[in-house]
């Protein structure tokens, strides 16, 4: 990574409108311009994919496994697929093997159908399920070490005070490590939430996966964008630890 503080380079700029380029960026966010590919700069986790697809219907784009016959979007089941050559996309530096398998996934889904006041008492057992296909989905992941000073006022006043109320203060060192960031196009905050977190310690390099028969969602939102989402959740979890101070 280049230094914080050194000044642009020219290859470090959109060739187009002149925006500041991060490490990974494959498009400029700032005009949409692709980045050119340059051996010099280039960003060492990025891959050419040969059978990458945009969903017409939702947006996600995925790369597919190359011997499937038929093709459907597996967020919103759209037939209708933009095939992208030789696009270039984000290559994971770990994957998080599938916890668990089809029959697994069948029971939970049933389990879950079975819920519900609005729903038919019979719906569980009578349901046909016709498809279910399997789907890796990014997430950026960040650690950090948090140094936070903080203040606030206590009921709890010592013995012999003439107030109501006493001021505190202290501070908190504390490191958050694991902190995931959805980076997927096509699922809401609520349901990339739902999925994690993920036993990290189980994760492999992307090459012991035959992602070439699976189905990939590509990331969706790039490193420079998630680092905002992240500094909103080490904010909140900085506030959790001084509590418990």
């Amino acid at each position: 990574m280049p230094e914080k503080n050194a000044p642009a380079v020219e290859s470090d700029r959109c060739e187009v409108c002149g925006g500041l380029l991060d490490e990974e960026d494959l498009f400029c966010c700032n005009c949409g311009t692709e980045v050119p590919f340059d051996e010099t700069r280039a960003f060492q986790g990025s891959t050419n994919l040969t059978h990458c697809f945009t969903c017409e219907g939702c947006g996600a784009s995925m790369s597919y496994d190359a011997s499937s016959q038929a093709l459907r979007c597996p967020f919103c089941g759209n037939e209708g697929l933009i095939q992208q050559r030789d696009h270039k996309a984000v290559r994971p530096n770990r994957v998080v093997p599938f916890a668990i398998n089809r029959e697994q996934a069948e029971q939970a889904m049933r389990a879950y159908l079975g819920r519900g006041f609005w729903r038919p008492s019979d719906l569980a057992e009578t349901a046909a399920i016709t498809a279910m296909v399997p789907v890796y989905v990014p997430y950026w992941v960040f650690q950090a070490k948090l140094h936070t000073y903080w203040t606030a006022d206590t009921s709890k006043t010592p013995f012999g005070a003439r107030g109501d109320w006493f001021p505190l203060f202290g501070e908190d060192k504390s490191q958050c490590e694991g902190l995931l960031v959805a980076a997927s196009g096509a699922l809401s905050q609520y349901e990339t939430n739902s999925l994690s977190p993920f036993d990290l310690s189980a994760g492999v390099p992307p090459e012991d996966v035959d992602l070439d028969r699976v189905t990939v969602e590509q990331f969706g939102v790039v490193r420079k964008h998630a680092r905002p989402l992240a500094l909103r959740e080490l904010d909140a979890f900085a506030e959790q630890q001084c509590r418990m101070v």
